[in-house]
């Protein structure tokens, strides 16, 4: 769920995938505001930890990057095929957040043959999240993990409840749930 403008400075040492969280490090990293903090990886399918994982790999064992070299170099491309491609991976970072948005929307498209931008992979696991927090308190989390100090923001961005997910949420007041 990290914002564009901190992937484009995301070094391979602020990865942690024994412990599965990203150390968003303001001091190197373009974040919101300059905040330190750490984002854990939701738990939506293993299939995205398996490619970052496969990902980390390549840039370690392959590309033979270094813990301060980019997760996502400039020039950056990927096949539709099993490996990856290659040719055009330098060790320099994005220079703005635009440009890597629009590599990573135009390997969405030759991947799934649609384009999607960063934001709206932020936006679809913080959606995914917030629907399944059942409490303040893990709304709270989420919103943390997102990088929100208030909840407000993350319920302002990203928790648009339809007329039917409403109506069933106004009849279920106050009801436990059975387990």
């Amino acid at each position: 769920g990290a914002r564009i403008d901190a992937l484009t400075t995301l070094r391979i040492k602020h990865i942690n995938l024994d412990e599965c969280f990203i150390e968003q490090c303001g001091a190197e990293m373009r974040t919101k505001n300059s905040k330190t903090f750490r984002t854990h990886f939701f738990p939506v399918s293993d299939i995205y930890l398996n490619e970052l994982k496969r990902w980390y790999r390549h840039l370690r064992e392959i590309e033979v990057f270094g813990f301060e070299d980019p997760v996502f170099p400039k020039k950056c491309y990927w096949t539709r095929g099993v490996e990856f491609d290659k040719g055009g991976l330098t060790r320099e970072f994005y220079s703005t957040g635009s440009m890597l948005s629009k590599t990573i929307s135009d390997t969405f498209q030759h991947a799934v043959g649609r384009r999607y931008g960063p934001h709206a992979y932020r936006k679809t696991l913080a959606t995914w999240a917030t629907e399944r927090a059942e409490t303040r308190f893990e709304a709270k989390i989420v919103s943390l993990n997102l990088g929100h100090s208030r909840l407000v923001t993350t319920d302002e961005c990203y928790v648009h409840p339809s007329e039917a997910q409403r109506r069933e949420g106004i009849r279920n007041l106050g009801r436990k749930k059975v387990e």
